[in-house]
């Protein structure tokens, strides 16, 4: 009996005592990832560096373009021999209508700019009573993100809140312009308009037009978009990066 249990226990296979792990799946002698090395060191982690969010950063529009209803293919220059006039008017569905196109170009995400999937606000900075001209009696617009290329041309047809066919796109954000909303911005927030956050791009385009017809009466708002180093800076902006 003894001499039977000695051949048997010569075929059993002696592989299940050579390696304590199993190899995966159409591998060869693979080892456990988590197992120590041969040295007896662990086997370091990988670890990705976060990526690095440049300091507050200023951007001030290209370009701004006038949209008029009464030049409704207007592709030559800039209405009035500006690039940075802001207008809007507006006072009955029968009478022309004026908006206006703001456009940012930020340039390619970079460690000086701004960083990939980045946040970027649109602000605007009140102007002084005394560098503006509104009017009526509801001076307040709605602002809509639009997608356009850089320096491409802006016409009152291409405006996309025209009104055409009762459609109009989602509002990215509103401008409250009458007397008391202003007061209160500026005991508030010092004049600031913190109009709303986006995704960063290399170019960033907005179209404002006003809300509301002026009835008896015309809603207008315009002024001058001025940018550092002229003074008082007013209008446009947008921001992104720490410390903003």
């Amino acid at each position: 009996m003894l001499t039977t249990l000695l051949f048997l226990s010569t075929l059993l296979p002696t592989t299940l005592t050579t390696n304590p792990y199993y190899p995966y799946p159409n591998g060869t002698n693979s080892t456990n990832p988590t197992s120590p090395s041969a040295s007896g060191t662990s086997v370091p982690t990988p670890t990705l560096s976060p990526i690095p969010i440049p300091p507050c950063q200023t951007f001030y529009p290209t370009d701004l373009r006038i949209l008029n209803s009464r030049y409704p293919n207007f592709d030559m220059s800039p209405l009035h021999g500006r690039d940075n006039m802001f207008m809007l008017l507006r006072q009955l569905p029968s009478t022309f209508q004026i908006a206006t196109q703001v456009q940012f170009t930020l340039g390619p995400v970079s460690p000086s700019t701004y960083s990939p999937n980045a946040t970027c606000h649109l602000h605007l900075a009140l102007p002084l009573t005394s560098t503006q001209t509104i009017a009526g009696p509801q001076p307040i617009f709605n602002l809509y993100q639009v997608a356009r290329e850089a320096g491409s041309l802006a016409t009152w047809d291409m405006f996309e809140a025209r009104n055409v066919s009762g459609w109009e796109p989602a509002v990215f954000g509103q401008v409250n312009g009458t007397a008391e909303a202003r007061d209160t911005q500026w005991a508030t927030q010092g004049g600031l308009y913190d109009i709303g956050p986006t995704r960063c791009n290399e170019t960033l385009t907005w179209q404002a037009g006003m809300a509301f017809d002026g009835g008896e009466e015309v809603n207008y708002w315009e002024f001058i978009n001025v940018r550092p180093p002229a003074s008082p800076e007013q209008g446009f902006r947008v921001v992104t990066g720490v410390g903003c």
